[in-house]
């Protein structure tokens, strides 16, 4: 599927959003500090799950042994991210070879019961062990570029010096990413070997990005939020549900996969279950999805995108202690990243606008009352 998008800017909110069917400013997990102190006290100043359930809680209540597997040092319970996790390995210094290696244990070891298994694999994000591996470099051009002596050597006050090294830079970041990803690949080609081989009574097995990958970084356009970081690889094998092809162009987001799965393996028996999701069952029924939306709430800011099919709205609004205070600007633009004059007569819009208005008023952030 191509149409997925993520929900979030960095992978701290995006696993909240994944195990909460929850937009950011609902589960309000997005500070990047956690309780660690005996202080009482210092409780107020954490960031943690507070919805009603998560997505291994109620895998769990239905007989499935659920596990968590990560090297990403923030998915730990000091953010209650172990709520209904039987399993919950902190994968330091592993890489996704590794990481496969250990679910494979743990399937064989619970091979007659029912499994739940989110793993998250962080070589695309950076190398778990500090160095590459022979495997990634099978992609990378011989124009190989040190730029970060380039960087160290001068001094980027204008865009004109900066220019001098965005090219050479941005091509080996690409070239780099693409040797992984082509390494990455065919290591998750004999995983899924194993499990086909396995010939499991039923499963679904679902790979997915957190955030997207943001080629050619170095630009004019700095926002946190755009269409193409926010837009996600992602990739379903599933044995009761096979025909996914016509349904590659749905727009699926992050919060869509836990009600999805809950009415996939018929869990969603309770009405108040159902209400407690942003998202919606996406990926196993015919419902579609007109827009997507991503926030960013960070330090003192609050970013939003709205992303219909053709044009999508960039906003960000003043943020004090989760009070969002006004808005300080807003940009339209187009499938092109070009942007689109404020004053267009596109009724899209004014519902792009409309769109905004009812989430931001809706969620549980405070609001300005002035």
């Amino acid at each position: 599927m191509e149409n997925v998008w993520s929900n979030s800017a960095w992978t701290l909110p995006t696993w909240s959003n994944l195990i909460t069917g929850s937009y950011t400013s609902n589960h309000l997990n997005y500070l990047p500090r956690s309780y660690y102190s005996s202080n009482p006290k210092n409780e107020k100043l954490s960031s943690s799950i507070k919805s009603k359930s998560t997505i291994f809680e109620l895998f769990q209540k239905n007989n499935f042994v659920t596990a968590s597997y990560s090297p990403y040092p923030r998915i730990n319970p000091t953010y209650n991210f172990d709520r209904g996790v039987d399993i919950m390995k902190y994968c330091e210094g592993q890489n996704n070879n590794e990481i496969l290696n250990e679910i494979r244990g743990h399937i064989e070891l619970f091979n007659d019961t029912s499994n739940f298994i989110v793993a998250h694999l962080m070589d695309l994000h950076h190398s778990a062990k500090g160095f590459k591996e022979l495997a990634d470099f099978s992609n990378f051009s011989d124009k190989n570029f040190n730029y970060q002596n380039k960087i160290n050597e001068k001094s980027y006050s204008n865009n004109f010096k900066k220019a001098e090294f965005v090219e050479p830079k941005n091509f080996h970041e690409e070239k780099d990413l693409q040797g992984i990803i082509k390494s990455t690949d065919k290591t998750l080609n004999f995983f899924l070997n194993y499990l086909s081989e396995k010939k499991f009574d039923d499963f679904t097995i679902i790979l997915l990005g957190d955030h997207g990958t943001r080629l050619n970084k170095f630009t004019l356009n700095d926002d946190i939020l755009n269409k193409y970081h926010q837009n996600i690889g992602f990739f379903i094998k599933d044995k009761k549900n096979r025909s996914f092809n016509s349904k590659k162009n749905k727009i699926i987001e992050t919060i869509d996969i836990f009600p999805s799965l809950l009415s996939r393996y018929g869990l969603t028996r309770s009405k108040s279950i159902i209400n407690e999701f942003d998202g919606r069952n996406t990926i196993f029924s015919n419902h579609k999805k007109n827009y997507h939306l991503a926030e960013s709430i960070y330090d003192n800011e609050y970013n939003i995108l709205v992303n219909s099919k053709k044009i999508y709205l960039y906003s960000s609004y003043l943020l004090s202690k989760k009070t969002i205070k006004k808005k300080l600007n807003y940009k339209y633009l187009s499938e092109k990243n070009e942007l689109i004059n404020s004053n267009s007569k596109n009724k899209l819009l004014k519902k792009l606008d409309n769109i905004e208005k009812k989430h931001i008023k809706r969620n549980k952030l405070k609001k300005n009352e002035k």
